[in-house]
């Protein structure tokens, strides 16, 4: 039962490393940019609803790009009421945003192919799109392997440990009972040999599993990055 405790408390562990990265602040860079000659530095109400862009946010009178150290955007965004901030933190935005403007009759026409050509995933909460690029970014692919590999290594190593120990033990009868010492080392093999199928088979699965949920709980941590907050 203590072996078992330990090797899930080994297990919980290694994957308490494997967690997605968080977005942390941003940093304004610069003059506003232009998305598009389009819409101009400056997105107004009716440009706001030609291009369907700022969903969900009441009041609206306008919003300005600006780029962000470390690549992405940020939007500042002027309602009734309140000036807002809403942070994209994903390097290739500009140029979706670009070709979505300057393309829009034909995106609203070929959306499907206009998200697989970006990769789209998902969209946040004012409408942006969410890639699979900045979702493989924050989910820590590195990390995932890892948590696979220390899996396996787990596994390997308790089998390793009781193939070595039955194989010392067959080592006292090999003047009193060699038909047991054989029986023994064959015994130790077999272990072995379970020990490095059970752990290719266990990292496997567990770089799946961690995989999928890395990347469900990245596309969470970047829609709430992106909720725009109230800066004045």
């Amino acid at each position: 039962m203590k072996r078992i405790v330990t090797f899930v408390v080994l297990l919980a562990l290694i994957y308490s490393q494997c967690a997605p990265r968080q977005y942390t602040g941003y940093r304004r860079i610069g003059e506003p940019i232009i998305i598009s000659a389009r819409i101009g530095e400056i997105i107004d109400l009716e440009e706001c609803n030609n291009y369907d862009l700022f969903q969900g946010i009441d009041d609206f009178q306008s919003a300005t790009f600006y780029s962000i150290q470390g690549g992405g955007l940020v939007a500042e965004i002027q309602t009734s009421s309140n000036k807002l901030v809403a942070v994209n933190h994903d390097s290739h935005m500009h140029m979706i945003l670009k070709e979505y403007v300057e393309n829009h009759e034909w995106v609203q026409n070929n959306r499907d192919l206009f998200e697989r050509k970006w990769k789209i995933e998902d969209y946040d909460v004012i409408g942006f799109p969410i890639t699979k690029h900045e979702v493989a970014a924050i989910s820590n692919p590195s990390a995932s392997l890892g948590c696979a590999l220390g899996s396996a290594a787990v596994i390997f190593g308790v089998f390793s440990i009781v193939s070595l120990f039955t194989l010392i033990g067959s080592t006292a009868y090999w003047w009193i009972d060699p038909a047991r010492e054989q029986q023994l080392v064959k015994e130790a093999r077999t272990v072995f040999i379970v020990g490095a199928v059970a752990a290719v088979g266990t990292g496997g699965l567990v770089g799946a599993i961690t995989s999928a949920q890395n990347r469900r709980r990245a596309v969470e941590i970047i829609k709430e990055s992106r909720v725009p907050r109230i800066v004045e």
